[in-house]
This record gives C-alpha cells, structure tokens and sequence, in this order.
C-alpha cells in the first residue's frame, strides 16, 4: 500500500512539474509513458496497458464519446450493429471515429464492402462475384495486357457453355464445352446454328464478308512454298448414322501441279457418296471442267462411270426436254443451244420452230431451230436435174462445163468428150455427167480425162454416170 501511494505521489508530481506523465518512468518523453517493469528476460508478471473492455450493447448506449476514444469489445451476443455500434461485428479493439466504434488493426477491413464483381471474405476481398454496373477494363496495351491462363476443359467460360475455353487441348466452344477442333459451334437446330459474316460499308469496295483456308508448308514463324498434292483447304459435310458422324460430302482444293513463286496451280473438287466420299465434279486451274473425270482435257469433260462392262446405271448426258411451244416462246436464245423437243403436239410449225416437225435434238442458230442428226431429219434428197447440152453436129471435140448434166452428140464423125479437173473443186464431189451418141453416123465417141479406164461409146448408146469424187472424174458404170 505505501508502495502504490509512493508510485501515485510520483505520477502526480512529475505530471504538474512537466505535464506529462511517467509510469515505472522518472522522465516521461511524451504525455504518456509507460515503461515495462520488466523489458526483458523470462520473468512471468504480465506487462500491458488493459484498455477498458465492454460488450457491444455498453458500447452502442455510450453517448457524447471523445473522439479517438479507445475500447476493447469482449462480446457482441449483446446489442446489434446499429448506430454507433454499426461496425462492431467482433471481438476486438474499436476507437471512436465522432461518428461510429472503428475496428482497429487488421480486423478494420470489415468496415469496407465489396461488390460489382469483388466478394468480401473473412476480412479479404476476392474477385468474383455478380456485376452491379456497368464496368469498363481500359488502358490495354502491348505492355499493359490482360491475360488469362489454366488448365483443364471449360477453363474459362461464359454463361454456361455459350463461350467455353479447353485450355488443355487449347480448343473454343460455343454452344459446347468438349469442342472438336479448334473452334466448333453446336446448335440445337434452329437459328442458333447459323454463321453469318457481315460486310458493311457506305462506299463502293470491292472488299466483303470473306472466309479464307490457308496452307503453307514449314510452320507458322516460317512457311514454306506448298508442295504438289497438297490440300489447301476443305469443308466437310458430316451426317449422324446412329452411332458415329460419317463423312458424307466435301468441297476440296489441292495443289495440283508444281508450285512457284508465281505460279501454284489449284483444282477444286465436289465429293458425294453414302460412306466414304467420291470425286464427282473438279475445276482445274486451266478452268477446263469434269464431271466424273480428275483431269479434264476441255472445256466439259463428262467421263462415263462404268465405260465398259455390265453395269445396269445409266451413263450419259441428258440435254433439256421442251415441248415444241416451250421451244418456240424462247427468246435471244444465244446461237448452239442445244435442246431435245419431245412432243410437237403443241406449238406450231411456223417462226421459231419452222423445221421442228417430230421429236428430236434440235439446235439454234440464232434464228430457228434446225434439226441435229441424220436419224431425226427429214430425208435430203439432191437435186441431180441440170443443163442438157446437145453438141453442134460440127462438134468434134468437147470439154465437160460444170453445168453439165447430159450431153448429147450429134455429129457425123466420132466426138472426143475431155473430163477436166479445172473448174472442179472438193465442193462438187458427186457430180455426175451422163454422155449419149446420137452421132448420124455408126462412129464411137472416146473420153479422156476419166481416172479408171479408156471408154468409147456407139451410135445410140448411152454412157454414164461419169462422177466426179472432188479430185477426179470415174465411171460408176458401163
């Protein structure tokens, strides 16, 4: 007792004669100072300031509380967070802010929130959590990124699977988590399964919406020159059998030469079947087309399936079947189209279709329609009437004309009759000449000119046909 009074008398007489105060201290630095009476060492005597301890109902009643007043909160089953006590939500030291109780120390991040985006835990704030505003990432640069890693399917997504991440097989979905590929879009059968590329523009541009396949040799940092037969690109058509997707059709491009540098010639190719796709139809780089033919050698180049053998499907070309009406309402019909006229119970003879009188090919000459093939024409007959000329019969000797068609002698000494091949050409191949001797006299007339023999002819005889082939005059008969 003598010794508490003693340490008092000191306290009170050092706080008037320098107004601070000193505990276990005779020169107190600042208006306040406690020494421990034991700094050091393994003595058990606690040492400590003990601030006040209340519980939060006392603490929340308190009225016209100094600001900077400190507490030690020893239970908040009492009273509620409310009012000054608003922050009390545990155990711990608060000081009085002039308004509220203020957790101090590390426990103080209760007083802070969390939201839009950010949770509070424990004291920590975490990212997650659902937006309440809008919110805006900026000043991204070269050096500034946002980046993202993991591992693991759906690493990353957005609502559900409407935009997943397969950080592990480095794959996108939408509209699946297990993408195929690098990139696979799933539907469920409706719009949704649809992609559009849009191009938009207010001035003239030759650019638009454009999808590119690339190919190179080499890898991505360093491409190389393609090779010969390698495929450019492709777009495959899957359908689901019941049990696994096959690959029913598919549009293809290849190298199909020997690529330079100014120079990769590329064939592109349509592929159908029921299992396992077959060429059908190629464009190659000289634009020639086939049909059921890799190398077409013009410009359609239609190969038969089964060329020989026994094979039942049918192989060939069916052109166009119109009724002879169809064929005539047709206008600036450009000159070689081809059509097959099936019926001519419609329509009329006349115009247009002037010559089609029975079913047939027919082709266009600008104008009508002609008949195509020996089989669907009407026969041509030619017209073998011509000159009938009867020689002077002071004639001795004559040269075939090629108005020529019956010459008759009349003289009364044998007439010489020359077949020249002057005047002559290719275009009158079929010619024909008949020769008869009237002459008054029992004389022969003699040919020459006459590539397959030398003929005479009496008094009274016909002789003939002479025929002109387009390079020489034979007999046919004698």
């Amino acid at each position: 007792m003598k010794k508490q009074l003693l340490t008092i008398l000191a306290v009170s007489f050092s706080g008037i004669a320098f107004a601070q105060v000193g505990i276990n201290n005779t020169t107190p630095a600042s208006t306040l100072d406690i020494t421990a009476k034991a700094a050091t060492g393994a003595t058990t005597t606690p040492e400590g300031l003990l601030i006040p301890r209340v519980d939060r109902q006392r603490a929340g009643s308190m009225t016209s509380v100094p600001t900077s007043t400190m507490i030690y909160v020893n239970d908040i089953s009492t009273g509620s967070a409310s009012g000054t006590a608003v922050n009390i939500d545990a155990v711990g030291f608060y000081y009085y802010n002039g308004v509220a109780w203020t957790k101090m120390g590390a426990g103080s991040a209760a007083a802070v929130t969390a939201n839009n985006g950010l949770t509070l835990a424990s004291g920590n704030i975490q990212l997650g959590g659902a937006l309440t505003q809008p919110t805006l990432i900026s000043g991204l640069t070269a050096t500034n990124t946002l980046a993202f890693t993991g591992t693991g399917n759906n690493a990353f997504s957005v609502d559900g699977n409407t935009f997943s991440v397969d950080a592990t097989n480095h794959s996108i979905g939408i509209g699946t988590s297990a993408p195929n590929g690098r990139f696979e879009i799933v539907g469920t059968g409706g719009a949704d399964d649809d992609f559009y590329l849009t191009s938009n523009g207010t001035t003239s541009s030759s650019f638009a919406a454009s999808l590119f396949l690339r190919r190179s040799a080499g890898t991505p940092a360093a491409p190389a020159i393609v090779r010969n037969g390698d495929t450019v690109g492709e777009m495959n058509f899957d359908a689901y059998n019941g049990s696994s997707y096959l690959h029913v059709a598919k549009i293809s491009s290849v190298i199909n030469g020997t690529p330079s540098a100014g120079s990769v010639p590329t064939d592109l190719f349509l592929s159908t079947g029921t299992l396992t796709p077959v060429e059908r139809l190629r464009i190659n780089s000289a634009g020639n087309v086939g049909i059921a033919n890799n190398a077409p050698a013009a410009t359609l180049d239609v190969a038969a399936k089964a060329a020989t053998g026994t094979t039942t499907g049918v192989d060939g070309v069916l052109i166009p079947r119109v009724t002879r009406e169809r064929a005539a309402s047709m206008t600036s019909v450009p000159v070689s189209t081809l059509v097959y006229i099936s019926e001519v119970a419609t329509g009329a003879q006349s115009g247009a279709t002037a010559n089609v009188d029975a079913a047939g090919f027919y082709y266009s000459d600008g104008s009508v329609w002609q008949k195509l093939g020996g089989s669907s024409a009407a026969p041509v007959y030619q017209n073998i009437r011509g000159n009938v000329n009867t020689l002077p019969t002071s004639t001795t000797s004559y040269t075939v004309q090629p108005s020529d068609y019956t010459i008759v002698t009349t003289a009364s000494t044998a007439v010489t009759i020359t077949f020249p091949t002057a005047g002559f050409t290719a275009a009158d191949a079929g010619k024909t000449v008949y020769v008869y001797n009237d002459n008054s006299a029992a004389v022969g007339n003699s040919f020459s000119g006459i590539a397959n023999g030398v003929l005479t002819n009496n008094q009274y005889r016909g002789i003939g046909p002479f025929m002109w082939t387009g390079s020489k005059w034979i007999i046919v008969s004698k």
